[in-house]
């Protein structure tokens, strides 16, 4: 448990990596040497040399996997072209299960080694069918962007500068796929290396293939087609209820063995590698390098979800191909918590490609600013954040300095972060006699804790007594820990109770710890039944929370503001659309708000979106314009052919 300790510490900018050289045990997994430390100061520099002549010689074997020392040290850089699909946990149908294939992409990469320059041409195609061509720039420490990398927010600039912390995910996952880059280093500084795995810590989530189904392909929101891949397990835990049939539109491939064959390749026998830890940063790297033949067959550490916390991240290096005298994997597998997360196809690698230096010349009039604490987050949480940024929906993480809060009405606020790249949740607040209650917090921990002063503030005396939560998916309900840290109760749906409990459970986290890491309290969780509703009393502000059957999350749950007659939603519905562009903006998910408000009797005068529209004050519109709406959409849906 120490190493969890030690690990909490290096997040605070402790310089340990000494200390974490003395935590890896020995060659092949074995127990360091006890006694060691207790002898004379001769026997202590023996046991040194073997240790460093045996490090060497795992070295000198990984070397030849990769062609040998002469060839790694002339490797100035490569170029590929490859094809790269990326999931993403946490954004299913139902709490805890399920994946959605985010993005598949056809990258061109070009990588001066030498010159620390990086260039990533992509076309990428999302999940809902939009694509965008975008290139990620990296320049001597530098990182831009070039191209229009937000689809679903305003257009930008044809080239800006890259947020530190996804300028930190692009580096890291090249050094996941290619651990020449790894080996290279230790070329420099050999002391980064040592032999033997530590104890991962127990906070770590590993998953695995009871999270993996159903598998969302491809998904039309108007239309709520949407192509899923599951397993016979799944459909039969929802045989006889609409969920089916309402989340994928009666599109659904039922293979079993999907993930099994996705993740045989991958298996090894522990006994026939040796395990060569590469220091670093965030957390070591653990190589398997092959006793007979030198080949990597994996990458094993460890980094951050924000539903999950620590997790275990695995890359694993197949179909190792020549070129040129250097090997280089033609297939790479990223896992996240042992469930898929990227897989990289390479259909051409080139070695000390002559580059045209144009292609590396950075856009006249951009100036990046790095930001080290962004660029540590974004290593963290590298290929989650990575799996939604390529689908167009970049996520923040930077450091925002301030809340903004708009008061919609007298004691309804919706807050938001103030920087450019947040992550589009209007966190409602409502004031009521002897509390605060919060609405959908958000995605990460540094918003909630500005929202947490904020609210402080504001409301001088008054405890946060709730935190409700609108459903599961990550970007709205990641930032709750801090909620419950302050002493919130949350509010869900039923079927997301037993979700966030073990979730909420889970603290002493090593990677990015939060403010319930640092005041570890139980929490109290609430979940709402279907058939039923909550209402949290009050003189002027009474808040009812309403479960809604619908296609999107089978955990929906919608606020009630009753005084004011505003109705808050996630994902439901987003106002702020022409009625003439409805049939491309307003899904079905529309429809499934209305029978809610319909079979409640909900008295409704303003409907609130958890994301954010351009110009839409307190994204917020008029119950008479949704219906509008809907009505639109109901007739273009009966006029379509």
């Amino acid at each position: 448990m120490w190493l969890t300790r030690l690990k909490t510490d290096r997040w605070r900018q402790i310089p340990l990596w000494a200390a974490m050289l003395g935590l890896l045990a020995a060659c092949d997994g074995g127990p360091a040497d006890a006694t060691a430390t207790d002898a004379g100061p001769a026997a202590q520099e023996t046991a040194g040399s073997a240790d460093t002549e045996a490090v060497n010689e795992v070295l000198e074997l990984a070397y030849q996997g990769i062609g040998g020392k002469p060839s790694l040290m002339n490797l100035a850089g490569f170029s590929a072209v490859s094809s790269r699909d990326r999931y993403v946990m946490g954004m299913g149908i139902e709490p805890g299960n399920g994946l959605f294939k985010s993005v598949s992409s056809a990258a061109q990469t070009s990588y001066d080694l030498g010159g620390e320059r990086l260039r990533q041409d992509f076309r990428h195609a999302n999940l809902y069918g939009l694509t965008v061509e975008v290139t990620e720039l990296i320049v001597e420490g530098a990182g831009y962007s070039i191209g229009r990398d937000d689809i679903y927010g305003e257009a930008r600039l044809a080239a800006a500068p890259l947020n530190s912390g996804r300028m930190a995910m692009a580096l890291k996952t090249e050094r996941l796929l290619n651990p020449h880059i790894l080996l290279r280093q230790t070329l420099e500084d050999p002391s980064i290396a040592s032999l033997g795995m530590a104890e991962f810590p127990d906070t770590m989530v590993v998953l695995g293939e009871q999270a993996v189904y159903p598998i969302a392909l491809t998904f039309d929101g108007a239309t709520n087609f949407r192509r899923m891949l599951t397993n016979e397990q799944w459909l039969q835990k929802w045989e006889g209820t609409d969920l089916v049939q309402l989340a994928t539109n009666g599109d659904i491939v039922v293979d079993g063995q999907w993930f099994e064959r996705w993740q045989a390749p991958r298996q090894l026998d522990l006994g026939d590698y040796h395990v060569l830890a590469i220091e670093d940063a965030l957390y070591p790297l653990y190589l398997h390098v092959n006793k007979q033949t030198g080949r990597i067959h994996k990458l094993a550490t460890m980094e951050h979800d924000w539903a999950f916390g620590d997790v275990l991240l695995e890359a694993t290096y197949h179909d190792w191909r020549d070129v040129d005298g250097v090997r280089f994997p033609s297939q790479i597998k990223v896992s996240a918590a042992a469930t898929p997360a990227l897989e990289v196809n390479r259909s051409s690698i080139a070695v000390n490609p002559q580059f045209d230096e144009a292609i590396f010349s950075r856009p006249e009039g951009v100036v990046y600013e790095h930001d080290e604490i962004a660029a540590r987050r974004g290593a963290g949480v590298s290929q989650w954040i990575l799996g939604l940024a390529h689908a167009g929906s970049p996520r923040p993480l930077g450091r925002p300095e301030k809340i903004e809060a708009a008061e919609f009405k007298p004691g309804l606020h919706f807050l938001r972060a103030n920087v450019e790249d947040d992550d589009s949740i209007r966190t409602l607040v409502v004031e009521q006699e002897n509390g605060v209650i919060a609405v959908d917090p958000g995605l990460e921990d540094l918003k909630s804790d500005l929202m947490i002063a904020w609210m402080n503030e504001r409301f001088p005396g008054k405890p946060i007594s709730h935190v409700i939560l609108t459903h599961h998916h990550v970007d709205h309900v990641g930032g709750v820990r801090p909620f419950v840290a302050a002493g919130a109760a949350v509010v869900a749906h039923e079927a997301a109770r037993e979700y966030y409990l073990a979730n909420l459970s889970r603290t002493g986290r090593t990677i990015m710890p939060d403010a319930l890491d640092r005041n570890p309290v139980p929490a109290k969780v609430i979940g709402v039944k279907a058939g039923e509703f909550l209402r949290l009393e009050d003189q002027e502000r009474p808040v009812s929370v309403y479960p809604v059957f619908n296609r999107h999350s089978s955990d929906g749950v919608v606020v009630l503001v009753e005084n004011e007659g505003v109705l808050y939603n996630g994902d439901l519905y987003s106002p702020g659309n022409k009625v003439e562009e409805v049939p491309a903006e307003v899904p079905l998910t529309g429809l499934d708000l209305e029978k809610t408000i319909q079979a409640s009797n909900l008295s409704v005068r303003f409907i609130a979106g958890s994301h954010a529209r351009p110009n839409v004050p307190y994204n917020t519109a008029p119950y008479e314009d949704f219906k509008r709406h809907l009505q639109f959409h109901e007739q273009a849906q009966r006029q379509a052919p």
